[in-house]
C-alpha cells in the first residue's frame, strides 16, 4: 500500500481490525450490515486508489457552493467511491453513504433546479430539498481530459495531450497559460478566462484558438478511451468547438 492510501485508509481499517475476529461484538443483524458494508466500501475505493496511484493520479472530486464561489473537497473515502461508479458507468448516481446528499454524473446530471447538466459532468443533489451544486473533478488530479466540442459533445484527448495538461496545471495550480500548438494555448484556474469566459469556467479549464475562439476543456474518471490511431492517439486532431480552426497536435 502506498504512503497515500494508507495514510487516507489506515485508520478505517486499523479500527475494523481492532474488533472482535468473532464478530462477537455485533448485536443484531442491522448492525453488522452497516459495517459490513462500510468496510466492503473501503475496501473498493482503497483497491481503486491504490490502482489509480499506478498511473500517476488519486481521486479527488470537489462540489461547488454556488453563494460563497468555494469548492469544497470530498472525503478521500467518497472521492473513490464516485471515480469507482464513474469507472464502471459514466451516467451512474452514486448515494454518498449517511448523507442526504447523490452525485449524479454524465447524462444523469440534472435536476429540477438545472435542467441542463453542467459541463463538468457532475452533479450533487439533496435528496430532501432538490437543491443542487456542480461538482467537478479536481484541478490537477484527473488522470484524463476532454474537450468541449461544436455540437456540447465532450471529446477525448489523446494520452500525450493529457500528460502535457496535467503536468503545466502541476507546475502552477491555482491558475497559468501553455501553447499547445501554433496560435493554441491552454488555460487553467485563475487564467481561464477569454471575452467568451469573462469568468473561469466551472471545469477550471479551456483551450484558447488563434482567433480567440474558445472551448471548454474538463477533467476526466472512468475508462479511458482506446484511440483507433494506437497509443499515440489519433492521426487527426480533436475537433475544435470554439472558432480559428483545429488545432495541431499538442506538444
Amino acid at each position: 500500500m502506498g504512503a497515500g492510501a494508507s495514510a487516507q485508509f489506515g485508520p478505517a481499517l486499523d479500527a475494523a481490525a481492532a474488533k472482535p475476529a468473532d464478530g462477537s461484538d455485533l448485536r443484531d443483524f442491522n448492525t453488522a450490515k452497516a459495517e459490513a458494508v462500510q468496510l466492503r466500501r473501503t475496501l473498493a475505493a482503497l483497491r481503486y486508489q491504490v490502482n489509480a496511484q499506478g498511473q500517476g493520479a488519486t481521486a479527488c472530486f470537489e462540489h461547488l457552493h454556488d453563494g460563497m464561489q468555494q469548492w469544497t473537497r470530498y472525503s478521500p473515502e467518497q472521492s473513490c467511491l464516485i471515480a469507482t461508479a464513474l469507472a464502471g458507468n459514466p451516467d451512474a448516481i452514486i448515494q454518498l453513504p449517511g448523507l442526504p446528499f447523490s452525485v449524479k454524473c454524465g447524462r444523469n446530471a440534472t435536476a429540477q433546479g438545472m435542467p441542463v447538466a453542467p459541463d463538468s459532468g457532475l452533479l450533487q443533489v439533496n435528496n430532501n430539498s432538490g437543491a443542487c451544486r456542480i461538482v467537478r473533478v479536481a484541478l490537477g488530479t484527473a488522470p484524463a481530459y476532454a474537450q468541449k466540442t461544436a455540437s456540447g459533445a465532450f471529446q477525448p484527448l489523446t494520452p500525450a495531450q493529457n500528460a502535457l495538461i496535467a503536468s503545466a496545471v502541476a507546475s502552477a495550480p491555482h491558475g497559468g497559460a501553455k501553447a499547445v500548438g501554433p496560435g493554441f494555448e491552454i488555460r487553467w484556474g485563475t487564467n481561464a478566462t477569454t471575452p467568451t469566459y469573462p469568468q473561469p469556467p466551472h471545469t477550471g479549464l479551456i483551450l484558447v484558438g488563434p482567433q480567440g475562439g474558445s472551448t471548454v476543456i474538463r477533467g476526466q474518471w472512468g475508462p479511458l478511451p482506446v484511440f483507433a490511431g494506437g497509443p499515440r492517439g489519433p492521426s487527426m486532431p480533436p475537433v475544435y468547438g470554439g472558432g480559428g480552426g483545429a488545432p495541431a497536435a499538442y506538444g
